[in-house]
């Protein structure tokens, strides 16, 4: 069963609603996502999860957001200590919403139990959903084990299968028009690639198959919701670098420390929630982007190579562009498994869009 909210009507009217809600309307019981934020008190402080659900109930889609970003923040850091968690980048709705262009789309995902508190945004409408979702935690196990040792662990369709129908499938309607799809997620499901979550069984005795995620989206990552506004909205002509794993507190992640501003990092890294944890260290240093996670031929040097060689020919976004190489090399071995096209994860790269005017989310017609 999955229960789905646009809210009040004026946050069920989509956009509008949204923008009308963070300046015109009080917010019900719950923090404003506007505020300034940071660390939460001893960084793994459980969020209340019968808030959540009486924000999604009572249609509160902007605080809802702001819980479920503290959730996605919180899990993420519980396990630092102290003195090494990054604050949790500021979230502003508004902002959010002017940052997207008609063909990206945020989705949120915070499991608990048998359930996943989801939340959505694109141009057209914000909504809320609590997904009825049994089995998530142990399948997106069964993907992180692969992704660590696919020779041991070979891949599991069904694991794939039931992952797609358990987080995306009760959204898709949500994300009509959507070709790019950022994704933050806690739990088991952070640092976790989406793109082999499978949309329908496989065709063949082989696991390349039409319906891996990866054919419908551009798929990009984000440790929390707040992060994705962290990032630098420079575009490609930045440049790019291999960065450092910027794991000691004060990082940055660029070698050398030059502070240089708006390049796209290459950052190795292993595979799971670790890349989610260096990102969040990573987004508020300036740069555009980050590559996490383990590269082809442990090079990170090699894929920027062939990102720039791609954007030399025409390609031009980071996310479009990673998606093309990462495509590129599922053709070149069609038996390939898919851990072989997955990594590294992509980060931020959110300035190559076609933001919405500032005054579009008022003007724009809402959408159910």
């Amino acid at each position: 069963m999955v229960t789905s909210s646009d809210g009040r009507p004026a946050f069920r009217a989509g956009l509008a609603a949204a923008a009308i809600l963070l300046v015109g309307a009080p917010f019900a019981a719950g923090a404003d996502p506007n505020a300034p934020s940071g660390p939460i008190a001893g960084g793994d402080a459980p969020v209340p999860i019968d808030s959540l659900r009486t924000f999604h109930e009572s249609g509160d889609g902007a605080a809802f957001l702001d819980l479920l970003d503290r959730a996605l923040y919180s899990d993420l850091v519980a396990d630092l200590p102290p003195d090494r968690r990054p604050a949790r980048p500021p979230l502003d709705l508004q902002r959010l919403v002017r940052s997207l262009d008609p063909t990206t789309g945020l989705v949120g995902l915070h499991p608990v139990g048998d359930e996943v508190f989801a939340f959505t945004l694109t141009v057209r409408r914000a909504s809320t959903a609590i997904l009825d979702s049994p089995g998530i935690p142990v399948m997106a196990r069964r993907l992180a084990r692969w992704m660590r040792d696919p020779v041991a662990h070979p891949y599991d369709p069904h694991a794939g299968l039931v992952l797609y129908a358990g987080l995306l499938r009760p959204l898709e309607g949500k994300l009509a028009g959507i070709r790019r799809l950022v994704v933050a997620a806690s739990g088991p499901l952070a640092g976790l690639p989406f793109e082999p979550l499978l949309m329908a069984p496989a065709d063949g005795p082989d696991e390349i198959s039409p319906s891996f995620l990866a054919r419908r989206y551009e798929l990009s990552y984000e440790p929390t919701l707040g992060s994705w506004l962290a990032w630098s909205a420079a575009g490609p002509e930045a440049g790019a670098r291999v960065g450092s794993d910027c794991s000691e507190p004060g990082s940055s992640g660029r070698p050398g420390g030059d502070g240089s501003s708006g390049e796209l990092l290459a950052v190795p890294a292993p595979p799971g929630r670790r890349s989610a944890e260096l990102a969040l260290r990573l987004c508020g240093a300036g740069g555009r982007g980050a590559l996490v996670g383990p590269f082809p031929g442990d090079d990170p040097g090699a894929l920027l190579d062939s990102l720039r060689a791609e954007r030399s020919r025409g390609a031009e976004a980071d996310a479009r562009t990673v998606a093309r190489l990462k495509r590129r090399v599922r053709r070149a071995d069609p038996a390939a498994p898919p851990s072989a096209w997955v990594f590294p994860l992509l980060f931020g790269a959110r300035g190559t869009g076609r933001p919405v005017p500032e005054d579009a989310a008022s003007t724009r017609p809402g959408a159910r």
